[in-house]
């Protein structure tokens, strides 16, 4: 459901005409929210969740008029490196993950029932 969904938003935004400063902009702040939001509660391992950095690389390469065949390390590297230094769906997914464990692993009681009750209104 969320890779299909992923899919439709790459696509479409892949005919906008707009600049890759900005096509990566908004994917950061519009997709990667909505996507992170139920990935971070799904039990996927990391391998599935690398499928959902699929559709992403094609539209960054697409507007960064990068070759089809460019490796991804180059989107994702740090501009130390010559790269873009853009956060994977992925990474940001398990970041999110790991976050909720040790918040809930190391807060007090009422800290841990009150920021689960909130992560899963989201």
């Amino acid at each position: 459901m969320l890779k299909n969904h992923l899919t439709v938003i790459a696509t479409t935004a892949r005919h906008k005409l707009a600049s890759p400063h900005t096509i990566a902009m908004a994917i950061k702040m519009s997709t990667h929210r909505k996507i992170t939001s139920p990935g971070k509660f799904s039990p996927w391992s990391l391998k599935e969740l690398r499928k959902l950095d699929i559709p992403l690389n094609g539209l960054y390469k697409t507007h960064l008029k990068l070759l089809p065949s460019a490796p991804n390390a180059t989107l994702y590297m740090g501009k130390e490196f010559g790269g873009m230094e853009i956060t994977k769906l992925s990474d940001q997914i398990n970041i999110d993950k790991w976050a909720m464990l040790v918040r809930g692993l190391y807060s007090d009681n009422d800290t841990q029932g009150s920021s689960y009750f909130r992560e899963r209104e989201l």
